[in-house]
């Protein structure tokens, strides 16, 4: 687990299971959205450092594009999402804080990340590509 949030029912993260790269993203069915979760991935990952970005431009109702997910500045997909309504989890980095989901659509906890994690940044705006890019500084 690199980073999540939230828990069972309403969360973010990112995760490595062997050489992939998953973000994922879920409200799970509720009075809100119900957007029952979207979860990207990729193998494009360097050896050593990688800038991961997810990047979550959603409102009350599920639309397509409002989820993305980059490797190094580059969008590697997007897929359907709401906005994150309030959760009682809290936030993890580098490990599980509570329960989170996975893209098998499992609840779970898991093993904590065994390298380094450097300059954190949650924003409360959505980022577009130009500014992922500019940010990717490997």
């Amino acid at each position: 687990m690199l980073y999540e949030e939230g828990a069972g029912f309403r969360g973010l993260n990112m995760y490595l299971e062997g050489d992939q790269l998953y973000v994922g993203g879920w409200n799970r069915p509720d009075n809100q959205s119900d957007w029952e979760g979207t979860w990207l991935s990729t193998d494009a990952l360097n050896d050593g450092w990688n800038h991961v970005a997810l990047v979550l431009d959603g409102d009350e109702t599920v639309s397509d594009g409002a989820f993305r997910g980059y490797i190094n500045g580059e969008k590697f997909g997007e897929g359907e999402g709401s906005q994150l309504w309030d959760h009682p989890g809290g936030i993890g980095i580098g490990s599980i804080h509570g329960g989170t989901r996975f893209h098998d659509d499992t609840s779970k906890s898991g093993n904590g990340f065994a390298g380094a994690i450097d300059e954190v940044m949650i924003y409360n705006s959505a980022l577009d590509d130009s500014q992922i890019q500019t940010l990717n500084v490997i």
